[in-house]
């Protein structure tokens, strides 16, 4: 009798182990299941807050006071350090001028060769693909041009854009990109101090600013002395094949929101086209991290 008392006790112990093991089981389940529904839904803020920042940035391209020329002394060029504070988590953004670079999708194939990365028969290549309705939508497409030397495209991004066909703003290009338009390194240099004024500093009150194409020569002459004969021929042929401006249509827009409570962080970067002043720019390339 002691002996089935003794095993009905065994079995209820084993069965109450087992059934605490379940318990605990579904309670770390359901308990992963809540973790991961709470990092769902702060990772959604995030990107909704990312995408505000996007929507603020798109308001800020579309206020345009100056519709004849961009610069960085502009609303759109200030960017704030400090996030904006909403209930949700907080968002910033970053305006950046996109024909600040080479479009390499309508740049002379003499130019395009001379670019890095590119020989002569990548740089034919890529034109006859143009030619071919077949334009370059992403940097790994250039690897599979015939010649192209890979190990040269992290100095060839920073110098060109794949959007647009526009001409470069002098007003926002750096000095290596307007010595690769042509230009000679002492002249791309004079150009870079003098938009800077007299703190130095891009985007501050007293930046320079090149109102129009007419006005380029004469305000380098004004403030440097007369340019060397190259210096104006090749100036000179730039203007004339509208390869250089003082305007922009092209903006790259880089979004980040942190959601709250845990700071879930989403970054998402948009291209766009401003296509007339004042009008709200339209989305022609997006990328997510």
């Amino acid at each position: 009798m002691s002996r089935n008392r003794g095993s009905v006790l065994l079995v209820t112990l084993l069965a109450t182990a087992l059934l605490s093991s379940v318990a605990i089981v579904e309670a770390t389940h359901v308990s992963m299941e809540l973790k991961w529904a709470n990092h769902l839904q702060e990772y959604r803020r995030a990107w909704s807050l990312a995408w505000t920042g996007l929507q603020v940035a798109s308001q800020e391209l579309a206020s345009d006071p100056n519709p004849m020329w961009d610069a960085p002394k502009e609303n759109w060029g200030q960017f704030s350090q400090d996030p904006t504070e909403l209930p949700s988590g907080k968002f910033q953004y970053r305006i950046v001028d996109e024909q600040a670079r080479i479009p390499l999708n309508s740049t002379p194939v003499e130019r395009v060769a001379l670019l890095p990365g590119f020989t002569l028969p990548s740089a034919n290549e890529l034109v006859s693909r143009r030619l071919e309705g077949k334009a370059i939508s992403h940097f790994g497409e250039l690897l599979l041009l015939k010649g192209f030397q890979k190990e040269a495209l992290p100095d060839l991004m920073p110098l060109v854009t794949l959007y647009g066909s526009g001409p470069v703003n002098i007003n926002t290009a750096s000095a290596p990109v307007l010595t690769r338009l042509g230009l000679s390194s002492a002249l791309a240099s004079q150009i870079v101090q003098l938009r800077a004024g007299a703190d130095g500093k891009s985007g501050s009150a007293d930046d320079v600013i090149f109102p129009d194409v007419t006005q380029i020569i004469p305000m380098i002459e004004a403030k440097s002395g007369p340019l060397l004969p190259e210096d104006q021929t090749a100036m000179g042929n730039l203007i004339s094949a509208q390869q250089i401006g003082v305007r922009s249509a092209f903006f790259q827009v880089e979004a980040e929101g942190w959601a709250n409570p845990h700071g879930v962080h989403k970054k998402v970067t948009a291209v766009m086209e401003r296509s007339e002043p004042n009008s709200k720019p339209e989305v022609r390339g997006w990328y997510e991290d």
